[in-house]
Protein backbone atom coordinates (compact mmCIF):
# COMPACT_ATOMS: atom_id res chain seq x y z
CA UNK A 1 0.00 0.00 0.00
CA UNK A 2 1.25 3.24 -1.00
CA UNK A 3 -0.21 5.97 1.31
CA UNK A 4 1.11 10.22 1.02
CA UNK A 5 4.02 9.66 3.49
CA UNK A 6 5.06 5.98 3.37
CA UNK A 7 5.10 2.89 1.76
CA UNK A 8 4.22 -0.62 3.55
CA UNK A 9 3.23 -4.14 3.67
CA UNK A 10 -0.27 -5.36 5.16
CA UNK A 11 -0.98 -8.91 5.43
CA UNK A 12 -3.48 -10.95 6.25
CA UNK A 13 -3.26 -13.25 9.47
CA UNK A 14 -4.55 -16.85 7.71
CA UNK A 15 -5.84 -18.19 11.37
CA UNK A 16 -7.97 -14.89 12.65
CA UNK A 17 -8.52 -12.99 9.16
CA UNK A 18 -7.26 -10.28 10.64
CA UNK A 19 -4.84 -7.44 8.98
CA UNK A 20 -1.71 -7.25 10.08
CA UNK A 21 1.47 -4.54 8.75
CA UNK A 22 4.64 -6.35 7.95
CA UNK A 23 6.82 -3.63 7.64
CA UNK A 24 6.20 0.33 6.36
CA UNK A 25 8.98 3.02 5.32
CA UNK A 26 8.73 6.58 5.36
CA UNK A 27 9.34 8.12 2.00
CA UNK A 28 11.88 10.70 3.77
CA UNK A 29 13.49 7.04 4.74
CA UNK A 30 13.99 6.49 1.14
CA UNK A 31 17.96 6.47 0.09
CA UNK A 32 17.49 5.61 -3.77
CA UNK A 33 14.59 6.25 -6.34
CA UNK A 34 12.80 2.60 -6.61
CA UNK A 35 13.63 -0.09 -9.29
CA UNK A 36 12.05 -2.54 -11.36
CA UNK A 37 13.76 -5.74 -12.54
CA UNK A 38 10.75 -7.64 -14.12
CA UNK A 39 8.15 -8.09 -11.84
CA UNK A 40 10.30 -6.77 -8.47
CA UNK A 41 10.36 -3.49 -7.48
CA UNK A 42 13.43 -2.52 -5.18
CA UNK A 43 13.08 -0.03 -2.67
CA UNK A 44 16.41 1.55 -0.68
CA UNK A 45 15.34 2.57 2.82
CA UNK A 46 17.66 3.66 5.61
CA UNK A 47 18.70 0.63 7.58
CA UNK A 48 16.10 0.69 10.73
CA UNK A 49 17.64 -1.91 12.84
CA UNK A 50 17.90 -1.15 17.05
CA UNK A 51 21.52 -1.08 17.06
CA UNK A 52 23.75 0.89 14.81
CA UNK A 53 27.83 1.33 14.68
CA UNK A 54 29.11 4.38 14.94
CA UNK A 55 30.79 3.32 11.30
CA UNK A 56 27.34 2.29 9.65
CA UNK A 57 25.01 4.99 10.58
CA UNK A 58 24.24 5.50 6.45
CA UNK A 59 23.65 1.98 6.07
CA UNK A 60 20.75 1.34 3.32
CA UNK A 61 19.01 -1.66 3.36
CA UNK A 62 17.75 -2.89 -0.08
CA UNK A 63 13.81 -4.34 0.44
CA UNK A 64 12.91 -6.67 -2.59
CA UNK A 65 8.87 -6.81 -3.18
CA UNK A 66 7.71 -9.59 -5.41
CA UNK A 67 4.57 -8.32 -7.48
CA UNK A 68 2.25 -10.50 -9.87
CA UNK A 69 3.93 -8.98 -13.14
CA UNK A 70 6.11 -6.43 -14.25
CA UNK A 71 3.52 -4.06 -15.12
CA UNK A 72 2.47 -4.03 -11.66
CA UNK A 73 5.39 -3.24 -10.37
CA UNK A 74 6.47 -0.13 -12.75
CA UNK A 75 2.89 1.11 -11.74
CA UNK A 76 4.15 0.45 -8.13
CA UNK A 77 6.96 1.94 -8.96
CA UNK A 78 5.64 5.13 -10.95
CA UNK A 79 3.14 5.62 -7.76
CA UNK A 80 5.44 5.83 -5.48
CA UNK A 81 7.80 8.62 -7.39
CA UNK A 82 4.69 10.47 -7.78
CA UNK A 83 4.33 10.04 -4.45
CA UNK A 84 7.51 11.09 -3.14
CA UNK A 85 7.16 14.22 -5.42
CA UNK A 86 3.87 15.09 -3.79
CA UNK A 87 5.41 15.09 -0.59
CA UNK A 88 8.02 17.04 -1.21
CA UNK A 89 5.98 19.34 -2.52
CA UNK A 90 3.88 19.48 0.48
CA UNK A 91 7.22 20.08 2.95
CA UNK A 92 8.10 23.14 0.52
CA UNK A 93 4.75 24.88 1.12
CA UNK A 94 4.84 24.18 4.86
CA UNK A 95 8.45 25.87 5.07
CA UNK A 96 7.68 28.69 3.42
CA UNK A 97 4.36 29.13 5.02
CA UNK A 98 6.29 28.97 8.22
CA UNK A 99 8.91 31.43 7.03
CA UNK A 100 5.88 34.20 6.74
CA UNK A 101 4.54 33.52 10.06
CA UNK A 102 8.09 34.26 12.20
CA UNK A 103 8.08 37.60 12.50
CA UNK A 104 10.72 39.46 10.69
CA UNK A 105 13.35 40.71 12.97
CA UNK A 106 14.89 44.99 11.36
CA UNK A 107 18.60 45.09 11.06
Amino acid sequence: MITNRRVLCIKEVEILGLMSTDWQYPFEDFVFPPRVIRNTLNISVKDQGLFHKKDSANQAYVRQIQLQDATTAERACHAIEDAQSVRHQQKLVKQSSLKLLRPQTPF
